[in-house]
Order: C-alpha cells, then structure tokens, then sequence
C-alpha cells in the first residue's frame, strides 16, 4: 500500500474517533494508528485545513456537526484528570479567606472555579469568562465581579474594549494565569486580541501565578505575554506531589 493511501485511510480513521469521541489526544491517535507524532501532527493539519477539526493543545476536536460551545466544551475534557489535580492544590493550598483572585476564561481555571466552588472559600473572583460565572453564581460566600462587554463564544469570554476598560478598575492580590504556551523565554497565547486583557490583569495583581497543565510547556502560542522570570510561581501536574 503506498503512502498516499495510507495516509487517507488514517485520515479516515481520525475523523471517525473524532466523531465518536468529539476530541482526541496526539498520543492517543499516534498509538491507535500507529504512527509518529510527526506524521500525525500532519494529518492534523490538512484535516483542519479542509474544515473537519479544529487543533487545540495536545489534541483535536471535531467541527464536524459541532458548535463553537461544543469545541470549546470538548477543549475543557483534554488533560482532565491532570487540570483537576492543580485545581485542588489551587483550592488547598493557595487560595485563603478574604482574597481578591482573578480567573480568566483560560480552561484550567475552569477546573479551579469548580473546586472552589465545592469549598465555597469566602473570597471576591474577577473574571471576564461567562462559564466561571455560570459555575459559582450559585454560591453562598464568593462574591463574583464579572467583566463584560461583546461576549467571544469561541473563548466563553469578554475581552473588547469596554472589558478592557472594566479589568483595569480591580486589583487582586492574585491572578491565576492560565496561558497557552510556555517556554524558557516567556508566556504566549494564542489569541492577540485575549493577550491585552490578561496583560491588564497581570498589571493589577500583586502576584501571578501561571496554572497549566504539561501540554502547555516548551511552545509557544504565538502572541507574548510576558516573560517567564516575571511569574511569581508555576502551577502544573507536574510540579505537584501526589
């Protein structure tokens, strides 16, 4: 069989798992099909280059009957177990009674809004993301500020003008970063427009703390966001015991 033909059969078997599954780690499709992370990482590209899956970090998901909600939704799920790990040590060891913390939309601190919801710790939340707001609406000892202006669907998140506007009102005293890439230089994101919010929000926090899991470590997303000497502490499932 030559080569054209299996990588069209691989393409085939990718969109079916994406179908099935609405998102998938390289490293899974890598052992499945058998094949390199290289050659994946290829079939990934094309595949998203003809409109039947989006690429995120680590993985893909499937836009194939899909929203933008579901994408974003399917985003959450990858690295599950190893976002609620830092979220609990978020919640246990770092944030305390009376604290003013911001949240942005990044996924990670979706895992941290829920496992501070579970405590329900006494303490204030900025956030310009509308599911953080969604998780902790319902409770009885965290006050929510929410940032808001022209909503973002893809992201689940205000960041226009008039956010950007409303985040450089609040100061914290910390705000969990959760960025898309990191490596030995500094902080990237993906997104350019996301990128000057979060800067607002590193500005007027007394510490930064990055939160992320292993996947975001030694790339970069595109879009700097700070350097990685100016991070007070890292935060990742890697970094903590147990």
């Amino acid at each position: 069989m030559n080569n054209s033909k299996k990588a069209k059969l691989r393409h085939e078997k990718i969109r079916d798992l994406l179908q099935k599954n609405d998102v998938m780690k390289i490293q899974d499709l890598c052992r499945i099909c058998d094949v390199s992370i290289a050659t994946i990482r290829n079939d990934l590209t094309y595949l998203e280059k003809i409109g039947v899956l989006k690429r995120v970090i680590g993985g893909a998901v499937s836009t194939e009957g899909t929203c933008r909600d579901t994408i974003y939704a399917s985003r959450i799920n990858l690295f599950k177990e190893e976002k609620e790990k830092i979220a609990r040590y978020v919640v246990d060891h770092i944030i305390e009674k009376n604290m003013t913390i911001c949240l942005d939309a990044g996924t990670t601190n979706q895992y941290i809004a829920q496992a501070l919801m579970e405590k329900d710790i006494p303490c204030k939340v900025i956030t310009n993301a509308s599911n953080i707001l969604s998780t902790l609406i319902k409770s009885k000892n965290i006050e929510i500020h929410l940032i808001g202006g022209k909503l973002n669907k893809e992201h689940n998140a205000f960041f226009d003008r008039k956010a950007i506007e409303q985040a450089e009102q609040y100061k914290t005293d910390i705000y969990f970063l959760s960025p898309n890439g990191i490596d030995s230089h500094c902080i990237s994101l993906s997104s350019r427009q996301e990128a000057i919010i979060k800067r607002v929000f590193i500005e007027n926090a007394n510490k930064v703390i990055v939160v992320a899991d292993h996947s975001k470590f030694n790339r970069n997303a595109g879009n700097y966001l700070m350097d990685v000497e100016d991070v007070n502490e890292f935060i990742s499932d890697t970094t903590i015991d147990g």
